[in-house]
C-alpha cells in the first residue's frame, strides 16, 4: 500500500514514489474491499456463486463488488505488461507452457509472471486456481520476452482423503499472468494413457 512508503527512509520513500526505484513487489494475500468480504482468498473451493447476473437468484453484495480491491498477486508498477501466445503442450513426462510477455510502456520495468492451474473434475473438491509457478524478470520499455514453464506430476496431482498422492485423468486449466485473476488461459486434456506417462 501506498502508505507504508512513510514508514521508509525519505530518500528510499521518494524513488519508490518518483519511479527511480522499479521494485515489482507482489500481494502474498488477497485483500478486500470490506471486511464483510472475509474470509476472502484466491484458491477458494468452487461453489458455483456468484452466477451469470441473468439468474432469479444470484449470489452478491448490495453496495460492493464480489471482487477483491487487491488479489492475490497483484502488484502496482509504471510500467504496463502485455500477455500473449500462451501455448500448452503435453510431453511425456511433463506438460509444457509457453508465454510472450511484453513491456508495452516507455519504462523499464519488473513483472512477476504467475501460472495458474485449475482440476476441473476430480473426486474431491478442488480450488478454483492454485499457484504452481511464477517468475520475476525485468523487461526494457519496449521490449519483450518468452518464457518456459514445466509442470511435473505433482503440480497436477492432489492427496485423497487417505492422504495418497493422486493424479485423476480429465480437463486442466492453465491460466498465465500478473496476478490470480488473470484471464490470458487454455485448456488441456489429459487422459489416463498421459497420465501414466508422467508418473512412470
Amino acid at each position: 500500500m501506498i502508505k507504508n512508503v512513510f514508514f521508509l527512509p525519505n530518500r528510499v520513500a521518494m524513488n519508490v514514489i518518483t519511479g527511480i526505484t522499479r521494485k515489482h513487489v507482489a500481494n502474498a494475500e488477497t485483500v478486500p474491499n470490506q471486511a464483510g468480504q472475509l474470509p476472502l482468498y484466491y484458491n477458494c473451493l468452487n461453489t458455483g456463486r456468484p452466477g451469470p447476473k441473468d439468474q432469479v437468484v444470484w449470489a452478491h453484495y448490495s453496495d460492493v463488488e464480489n471482487s477483491p480491491l487487491y488479489p492475490f498477486g497483484h502488484g502496482l508498477s509504471y510500467s504496463e505488461f502485455l500477455y500473449s501466445n500462451l501455448n500448452v503442450e503435453v510431453r511425456v513426462k511433463h506438460v509444457e507452457v509457453t508465454v510472450r510477455v511484453e513491456n508495452t510502456s516507455s519504462i523499464d520495468g519488473e513483472e512477476v509472471v504467475q501460472l495458474y492451474i485449475r482440476d476441473r473434475v476430480a473426486s474431491i473438491s478442488r480450488p478454483v486456481r492454485e499457484l504452481k509457478a511464477f517468475r520475476k524478470l525485468n523487461i526494457p520499455a519496449g521490449e519483450g520476452a518468452d518464457l518456459r514453464f514445466e509442470l511435473s506430476a505433482k503440480d497436477l496431482g492432489f492427496y485423497d482423503a487417505q492422504g495418497q498422492f493422486r493424479i485423476e485423468p480429465g480437463q486442466f486449466e492453465i491460466h498465465v499472468g500478473g496476478s490470480s485473476q488473470t484471464q490470458l488461459s487454455a485448456l488441456i486434456e489429459l487422459p489416463a494413457a498421459e497420465i501414466k506417462n508422467l508418473v512412470s
